[in-house]
């Protein structure tokens, strides 16, 4: 077995799977060809909501980590939270949190890790 530690391992490795090419993926998805290369390369290694369930419909949730779960249902995840910890804790301002918990804005996972070091 392949390691899948990565996005961009689980994705090429679902693809090798369905024998399915970066760019049948991109036309199934709906996804751009260069954004699809960027993401299997591993040179993309952020991802917005949308994106991702573009990526879904077409490879099914197994590409999901807990930090891509936690995206999907990002504006109820983060209610548990509350603004001024969120700010202090990831070291971003109010209007920064105030798009991730309207879903404007995709929280990063560099602040999703320090959420979950707490």
């Amino acid at each position: 077995d392949m390691p899948v530690s990565t996005l961009a391992e689980r994705i090429t490795k679902i693809k090798l799977m369905k024998n399915m090419s970066n760019r049948e993926l991109a036309c199934k998805s709906g996804i751009s060809h260069s954004a699809i290369d960027a993401l299997v390369s591993g040179w993309r290694q952020e991802i917005k909501r949308e994106t991702l369930l573009k990526l879904i419909k077409v490879l099914g949730t197994d590409i999901c980590d807990d930090y891509l779960k936690f995206i999907l249902n990002q504006e109820e995840n983060l209610k548990k939270y509350d603004k001024r910890y969120l700010i202090k804790t990831c070291c971003v301002n109010r209007s920064t949190v105030e798009r991730w918990i309207s879903g404007e804005n995709t929280i990063k996972r560099k602040y999703y890790d320090l959420l979950k070091k707490d």
